[in-house]
C-alpha cells in the first residue's frame, strides 16, 4: 500500500476517533442536563405538594376545631335544657373531657398534614440533590476531545513507526 494512502488512513482514523469522542461527550452532557431539569421540576412539584399539605393540615385542624366546638355547644345546650348545672361537678368534668378529646383530634388532623408536608419536602430535597449530581456528572467536552485526539495521534504515530520501520 502506498505510504501516502497509509498516512491518510491514519489521519482519517484519528479524526473519526476525535469526532466520536466529541459526540459522546456532548450526548452525555445533554443527558445530564435533561436529568437535571427533570429533577428540578420534581423539586418544584414536591415543594408545591408540601405547601398544599400544610394548607390542608391547617384547614383540617380548623374544621375539626369547629366541629368540636359545635359538639361541645350542643352538649352544653342539651344538659342545660334538662336542668343540669353545666359549670360544676361531674357535668363540667364530662365537658372538659370532651374538649380534651376534641383537641387531640384537632392536633392529629394537623399532624397528619404536617407529616405529608414533611415527606414532600424531603422529596424536594432529594430531587434537588439529584439535579446537582446530574450536573456534576457533566464532562468538559473540549478536554475529552483533546484527550481523544492525543490518544488517536499517539496510536497513529505508533502505527506509522511500525509501518515505516518495516518499509526501511
Amino acid at each position: 500500500m502506498c505510504v501516502w494512502v497509509q498516512v491518510a488512513l491514519m489521519a482519517v482514523s484519528a479524526a473519526a476517533s476525535i469526532a466520536a469522542a466529541n459526540s459522546q461527550a456532548r450526548a452525555k452532557n445533554a443527558q445530564a442536563e435533561s436529568e437535571a431539569r427533570i429533577q428540578e421540576n420534581n423539586t418544584i412539584i414536591a415543594r408545591d405538594e408540601a405547601a398544599y399539605a400544610q394548607g390542608e393540615a391547617a384547614r383540617a385542624a380548623s374544621q375539626k376545631r369547629r366541629e368540636v366546638n359545635a359538639q361541645l355547644g350542643a352538649q352544653q345546650a342539651r344538659m342545660g335544657s334538662s336542668g343540669v348545672v353545666v359549670n360544676s361537678g361531674s357535668t363540667l368534668e364530662k365537658l372538659v373531657d370532651m374538649a380534651e378529646i376534641g383537641e387531640r383530634d384537632v392536633v392529629r388532623a394537623g399532624q397528619s398534614g404536617d407529616a405529608d408536608a414533611w415527606r414532600s419536602e424531603n422529596k424536594a430535597r432529594s430531587s434537588e440533590t439529584a439535579a446537582k449530581l446530574a450536573r456534576a456528572g457533566k464532562v468538559n467536552v473540549a478536554q475529552v476531545t483533546a484527550q481523544a485526539g492525543l490518544s488517536a495521534l499517539s496510536s497513529s504515530a505508533s502505527s506509522a513507526r511500525g509501518f515505516f520501520g518495516a518499509q526501511g
